[in-house]
């Protein structure tokens, strides 16, 4: 859940205005006609438009009751985040910010939209059912108007103002490489080697000295690690089977955002997810025993993201600092990814920043597919020789 309870029970006190919304029943939407859909719409564009100074909330399964706490219904059924922005963002001028998040609260399941402060106006690019292009609809109490041409006109610039001067963040992965946005939904490839007996591999190390004109006899070099081979594979193994991705946040605010942080809970009850960060990591072995014994181990005070396990659960944490106004900032030390098997991880990530007063909400998500594959002696001493030598020289032989 990437809600908090807390924050549901506070909500449920409140009434209905600019920055809160009920809905008995959940809304109409996959195969529902534009008029359906369009009250969806209105309710959205009305909330984001809305003058308010914090966030905003539309409760999907709970009904206002007057004078005293709001009545939770339960919805039967949820709507996808993914298509819900496709959906609303086909239509308006400029992206509207939100996420969905499906909420078991008090053994029901409530359908809630978190709309955080944002760029105003926002108003349809074309007609759609009932709604008017370049109309601007906002939220005056609990009902919806549209927005006359000098309210329009002082939302352009009134968000610094109204909000105190918030960053608006959003939150993302991106390739730990080209560092290119892979949007919420990112895919990961993993490989599962499977490696010869250790018994195939030689030993590292040996030294030959001619015993006779067609014999030689072998020893080994006390200063070496006769394990190189082993433990290279294993290294190599465990390399393969971890894909890597970085946290981004974007600032599309007028103000910095100072020391942002972000938080996620990814439930694991049946054990079969392995997370890890930097620290976590086997080093790469090396050929020297003296190097061996005595490498340093990754300190946790050199890596933004660190992650902690819990009994059927995993929490994850970083750190991304100051982003500048429409602006972005990632993680660098990363976040590393495993299973057992193809997957499909939900990352419910808590944006927080100290010029932020209230969390920004996002969910993100990795589709994991797992590939077996067998390695033969050869082929793998081949790659390891190269591996090898290209350590040795800094990483400059081809």
């Amino acid at each position: 859940m990437s809600i908090p309870s807390d924050i549901i029970d506070h909500l449920l006190y409140e009434n209905e205005g600019p920055a809160l919304h009920y809905r008995r029943d959940q809304y109409a939407f996959e195969g529902a006609s534009e008029a359906d859909k369009g009250e969806l719409l209105k309710d959205m564009l009305a909330l984001a438009n809305a003058w308010r100074r914090g966030d905003a909330y539309m409760l999907a399964g709970a009904e206002p009751v007057r004078n005293g706490r709001g009545r939770v219904v339960g919805v039967a059924g949820h709507l996808d985040n993914a298509r819900l922005h496709e959906f609303l963002n086909s239509l308006t001028q400029q992206p509207l910010h939100f996420s969905y998040h499906a909420v078991s609260f008090e053994g029901k399941d409530l359908g809630v939209i978190h709309i955080p402060p944002q760029d105003r106006p926002i108003f349809l690019n074309r007609n759609f059912g009932k709604l008017k292009k370049n109309k601007v609809y906002v939220r005056r109490g609990s009902s919806t108007t549209v927005a006359d041409a000098d309210e329009v006109a002082k939302m352009g610039g009134a968000l610094a103002h109204a909000v105190g001067g918030l960053p608006i963040l959003e939150a993302a992965f991106c390739d730990s490489v080209t560092l290119k946005q892979l949007g919420p939904g990112a895919p990961l490839n993993v490989v599962e080697l499977e490696l010869p007996e250790e018994s195939a591999f030689p030993d590292y190390g040996l030294a030959y000295i001619r015993s006779g004109p067609r014999s030689s006899i072998g020893f080994a070099d006390a200063t070496k690690n006769r394990h190189f081979w082993r433990e290279s594979a294993k290294y190599l193994q465990e390399s393969a089977r971890y894909g890597r991705v970085e946290f981004m946040v974007s600032n599309s605010g007028h103000v910095a955002a100072y020391g942002v942080r972000l938080e996620c809970e990814i439930e694991d009850p049946d054990n079969a997810l392995i997370l890890a960060d930097a620290t976590a990591l086997p080093d790469p072995p090396s050929t020297e025993l003296c190097v061996r014994q005595t490498r340093p181990s990754r300190r946790a005070a050199d890596c933004d993201v660190s992650v902690r396990h819990h009994t059927g659960k995993w929490m994850v944490t970083a750190s991304v600092g100051k982003i500048q106004p429409r602006n972005h900032a990632h993680t660098k030390s990363g976040l590393f990814i495993a299973t057992r098997g193809d997957r499909d991880v939900t990352f419910p990530v808590i944006l927080k920043a100290d010029n932020l007063p209230t969390s920004a909400m996002w969910d993100l998500s990795v589709a994991i597919r797992a590939e077996k594959k067998p390695i033969g002696l050869e082929k793998l001493m081949t790659l390891l020789r190269v591996d090898a030598c290209s350590q040795a020289t800094g990483g400059q032989e081809k």
